[in-house]
């Protein structure tokens, strides 16, 4: 869940901030759970959870801070190699509806 993935990037993000790892794009775990964020993002935007519609379904109130922990996290690891901007262009689709 977006939940799970979440923490995992803060626990890396935090660990990378404090030197107990460093992350590159080479590092195939870093590239799983980076799969895994792509694809559950595109899930999210797949199924209208930022849909206005009201046939979309029920948004969970964890997803918007989700979000910004993801965001936080990959701006704070800034790996190296890594295109992101897809990935923040796919979240920031995502709080569009949330901003207003």
């Amino acid at each position: 869940t977006c939940v799970n993935l979440s923490t995992a990037m803060h626990k890396l993000a935090r660990f990378a901030k404090e030197g107990r790892w460093t992350v590159t794009a080479a590092d195939a775990r870093f590239a799983v759970l980076h799969s895994k964020i792509r694809f559950e993002i595109e899930r999210q935007i797949s199924i209208g959870v930022a849909s206005p519609d009201t046939t979309a379904p029920v948004v969970e109130e964890s997803l918007p801070r989700c979000w910004s922990t993801l965001a936080w996290a990959y701006g704070s690891l800034q790996v190296k190699g890594l295109a992101i901007a897809p990935l923040f262009q796919s979240i920031g689709h995502l709080c569009l509806a949330y901003i207003q």
